[in-house]
């Protein structure tokens, strides 16, 4: 090959090394999967005064196919009323896909599903406020493509990944 022409590289992550990575991530950073009214503000109820609050992601699970990153959780919402503390536990089902922004691979979120929740407008209200915790999470979740090689083999990722046979591949150019 003459030092001109390109050589393009292939990587590939099976969804396997997907979840094992997701579950350390999650184990030694719980702070990326739950928020509370210990980092943001108690909710705010009439008579009450603050509500002190916790949404997790629990049981977070990805599955790879169709071209989509499939991913499935439980929620966990705990309310400290008055009365007592509240505990509720949803199903959550969602996709996304993976997208190269300049050399690092992000996940980007594309619909959320919660499940047997009633009424209509309730489930619609629960999974908007669902969506943006989620969507948060998922942008923190970023890979350099310099990570996966020696700092002095310079990549360049080629076209968009691209998610087949349980996998995310991944090509690159060597620049």
């Amino acid at each position: 090959m003459s030092l001109t022409q390109k050589a393009t590289v292939y990587g590939a992550v099976h969804e396997n090394a997907l979840n094992d990575v997701l579950q350390a991530l999650i184990a030694a950073r719980p702070a990326y999967v739950t928020f509370s009214s210990a980092t943001m503000q108690p909710i705010q109820l009439p008579g009450i005064g603050g509500v002190d609050w916790e949404v997790s992601f629990t049981d977070v699970h990805v599955d790879l196919g169709q071209g989509d990153v499939h991913l499935t959780s439980s929620l966990d919402l705990k309310v400290q009323l008055p009365a007592g503390p509240k505990d509720i536990n949803l199903a959550v089902v969602a996709t996304a896909h993976p997208e190269a922004i300049g050399d690092v691979l992000t996940f980007r979120l594309d619909a959320l599903e919660l499940v047997d929740i009633t009424p209509d407008s309730l489930e619609s209200l629960l999974e908007e406020v669902i969506k943006a915790l989620l969507g948060g999470f998922l942008a923190q979740v970023q890979i350099p493509l310099q990570n996966l090689l020696p700092p002095s083999v310079p990549l360049r990722l080629a076209g968009t990944p691209v998610i087949a046979d349980d996998q995310i591949k991944i090509y690159a150019n060597v620049t």
